[in-house]
């Protein structure tokens, strides 16, 4: 996969086996002003803050030119383990990707490296990844309160978790930062050549907005816009977005491609990504499809879906969905309590017979490669090592799950029977080893329900 394009000759790149052009064109600002060298690297392990910081003195200081400097050498930084992860399972990552698109630059930025202490010498973000605010409609399950506003009131109630700046849980970074980061936007607009919007909820963002009309301004219609979107809206207060898009779609150069916040279909849908009603869901992305806009289906593969990821490819077969526009290589690792290599070993034999089944007898046949192309990594995947407590991450799992369902007045196990005799047994063992309930991991303030034994609803 390293081979996709042509690597440029250059005396500072001894290996492209780790190399990753982001670092040397972008940064990645979360809602709460964590700053990372990209949306990749492990949650919590910022390198810098834009309450403290600002983006130019992070850009050289010591983590990004260390991970500069290992790049070049052919070592892995340990930010970027889960690209390394998901290419060791013979996946596509993010870092094949970029590489593949700003491949123009990489002589250009090398060039202006200093190979022994990995300073770039030229502060240019032309790739912009600004999370401006947590603002969003949703309250999926394996996210949490720094992605979503609506999060708020359970964060709290299920981790203690009071770090939203307003009682509404609004997170912005914008608002308290060091400077002032729409000052970066006028500054390299000329320079910008892709930009992804996620959140939250982007198209519920005035900052989106305000973005392309400053692009639109500047006569940069010609920039690829990546979007990672629930569809669950497609109009915003007073701005006409399909208008704008429009702009960037008579470029012959500008492209927009909306990534699915979807994993999975119907109620099972509803279920993970609260807030999601399906049929809207479903309509708009039809709406979308009759415009020129390139739509991508890029569930998260974890334990919340992976049984039912056949229904998913289903409906993108149905829609029409282009076959190199479903990628199913978005595994998630964190929380670890929903990570497939958590299954039980019966679960894991359950879940790829059933997706070998699929591929081999039920798939439409054009998107038989795609089911193919997953099942060979997710296999891989799915038996490599659990890296984490793998007690306390089914504990957490299950507390998790009995909260969320009380709070929400959902059925995690109707949507999902093939985990009932799981469950009852993490519940058995609990039962049996005299821990106390509210001290579970995430404070569970709530004896969860008794499984009913010729049931697999939730029961209190």
């Amino acid at each position: 996969m390293s081979t996709r394009f042509k690597w440029p000759k250059h005396d500072k790149l001894k290996s492209t086996d780790t190399f990753c052009v982001l670092p040397w064109v972008h940064l990645n600002v979360q809602p709460n002003g964590d700053i990372y060298p990209c949306c990749m690297a492990p949650y919590g392990d910022n390198i810098g803050n834009t309450k403290d910081d600002t983006l130019e003195e992070i850009w050289n200081g010591d983590t990004m030119k260390d991970i500069r400097k290992k790049m070049m050498n052919g070592k892995r930084p340990s930010l970027c383990q889960r690209c390394f992860l998901i290419e060791d399972n013979g996946l596509n990552s993010p870092r094949f990707t970029h590489n593949d698109y700003f491949k123009n630059r990489i002589t250009e930025v090398l060039d202006k490296t200093d190979e022994e202490t990995g300073e770039a010498k030229e502060f240019k973000l032309r790739y912009w990844d600004f999370r401006w605010s947590n603002i969003c409609n949703f309250k999926c399950r394996m996210c949490g309160v720094y992605s979503s506003s609506k999060w708020h009131k359970e964060a709290v109630e299920l981790h203690g978790d009071n770090t939203a700046s307003d009682t509404k849980g609004v997170l912005e970074f914008n608002s308290s930062g060091k400077e002032n980061t729409f000052e970066l936007v006028d500054k390299f607009i000329y320079d910008v050549e892709e930009i992804y919007f996620a959140g939250g909820e982007p198209l519920v963002m005035e900052e989106h907005y305000i973005i392309l009309e400053k692009l639109i301004a500047a006569g940069r219609t010609d920039v690829r816009l990546r979007y990672n979107t629930n569809f669950s809206h497609l109009k915003f207060k007073k701005w006409d977005l399909f208008g704008m898009w429009q702009k960037f779609l008579d470029n012959p150069k500008g492209h927009i491609q909306l990534f699915a916040s979807l994993d999975a279909v119907g109620t099972l849908a509803e279920v993970i990504r609260d807030g999601t009603k399906w049929n809207k869901v479903y309509q708009n992305i039809k709406k979308c499809q009759e415009t020129d806009i390139q739509i991508y289906f890029s569930p998260t593969i974890s334990l919340l879906n992976m049984f039912f990821i056949d229904e998913l490819i289903d409906v993108a077969a149905e829609l029409n969905i282009d076959v190199d526009k479903i990628n199913v290589n978005n595994i998630l690792t964190t929380p670890g309590f929903y990570d497939i290599r958590l299954l039980p070993q019966y679960l894991k034999d359950e879940l790829i017979a059933k997706l070998t089944d699929y591929r081999d007898n039920r798939v439409d046949p054009r998107y038989r490669v795609v089911v193919n192309y997953g099942l060979e990594s997710w296999k891989s995947y799915i038996n490599t090592p659990f890296d984490g407590d793998r007690d306390r991450n089914e504990q957490h799992l299950l507390a998790n799950t009995v909260y969320l369902d009380l709070s929400r007045k959902q059925s995690f196990l109707e949507v999902n029977p093939q985990y009932a005799k799981w469950f009852k047994q993490i519940r058995h063992r609990l039962d049996t080893s005299g821990i106390d309930w509210k001290k579970l991991p995430g404070g569970m303030k709530k004896e969860p329900y008794k499984y009913a034994t010729d049931d697999t609803r939730t029961m209190i």
